[in-house]
């Protein structure tokens, strides 16, 4: 896949995936089947890195088996997009 193709399905998938989560509250307490698809989904754009991705909260990486949401954060360069184990946000902030 082209770097910009492959660019913007990692943007669609991720924005897709959040976009579900937010709205879904079975996400946010257990394993939702049809947000765990688009994870699934989601982690099929990722390029083949040498590193996993990593938890904003915690920097522990992301395992298949765990509970994970996407999140977006505001930093001194804009919006960032991410990941967070849920047990992670539910000693932080919700995510928006």
């Amino acid at each position: 896949m082209r770097c910009y193709a492959a660019r913007l399905a990692w943007y669609i998938t991720w924005y897709d995936w959040h976009r579900h989560f937010s709205a879904c509250t079975p996400c946010k307490q257990q394993t939702c089947l049809v947000g765990h698809g688009r994870r699934l989904l989601h982690e099929q754009t990722m390029p083949p890195i040498d590193r996993k991705p990593v938890c904003l909260s915690c920097p522990a990486p992301l395992l298949a088996t765990e509970l994970v949401a996407p999140v977006r954060w505001e930093g001194t360069d804009g919006f960032n997009l991410g990941y967070a184990h849920l047990r992670c946000l539910s000693r932080r902030a919700s995510v928006t």
